[in-house]
């Protein structure tokens, strides 16, 4: 996870498509996908693959978090307590364990 100064304009982040998959909004063609398919596993990492091999999708709840769009009982979490610094590692977990909160933000995801 960076924070959008780190980027060259501060725009660059992750888009939440139509197709419930997370882009990143630098590439439409890279998204988010729980590495190794451990879709059900708390702890599993997220990184960023060709969209065409990825088949997660998500959903932004009411509450802000974001859970697996097949599987609403995991959701993407940072490591750590609201652990917002640069190069972070995001995963997934039981969403009652999860304390991070999403929203969109000119069709942009952001922390809050």
């Amino acid at each position: 996870m960076w924070d959008s100064a780190s980027f060259a304009d501060g725009v660059e982040g992750f888009i939440l498509g139509q197709d419930g998959k997370i882009r990143t909004s630098y590439n439409a063609n890279v998204c988010l996908d729980v590495a190794g398919h451990n879709s059900s596993q708390s702890g599993a990492n997220v990184g960023i693959w060709n969209c065409s091999e990825v088949s997660e999708t998500f959903v932004i709840r009411s509450d802000g978090k974001i859970s697996l769009g097949y599987n609403s009982g995991m959701c993407l979490d940072v490591d750590g307590v609201n652990n917002y610094r640069n190069n972070q590692n995001v995963g997934i977990w039981q969403c009652n364990q999860v304390t991070e909160r999403f929203r969109l933000m000119d069709n942009l995801i952001v922390a809050y």
